[in-house]
């Protein structure tokens, strides 16, 4: 009798198992950021206070070390976008 008591116990917890997995929450739920939005975050307020070097430098991490974060989808567009950089001199002749 015990024996059937612990089996039924394991079927209804392996049943009622997949209820109790945590999930990732939605983006707006999220209780602290991860590392590519909080550098994103960080990009926008280097912007605004004129540092392009240093925007400029957190973008391209972004991309670099995160790849498949929406970030870097956003940061490769604001990288693209930017018409401020510096372009490139070249003589004529050389």
């Amino acid at each position: 009798m015990r024996v059937l008591g612990s089996l039924l116990l394991a079927a209804a917890s392996a049943v009622f198992a997949p209820m109790q997995c945590q999930s990732e929450p939605p983006p707006e739920q999220n209780r602290y950021e991860h590392p590519p939005e909080a550098l994103y975050a960080l990009s926008k307020r280097l912007r605004a206070a004129g540092e392009a070097k240093a925007w400029r430098i957190t973008l391209e991490t972004i991309v670099e070390r995160y790849p498949n974060s929406r970030e870097a989808v956003m940061a490769k567009d604001d990288l693209e976008q930017d018409t401020e950089a510096p372009a490139a001199e070249t003589t004529p002749g050389r």
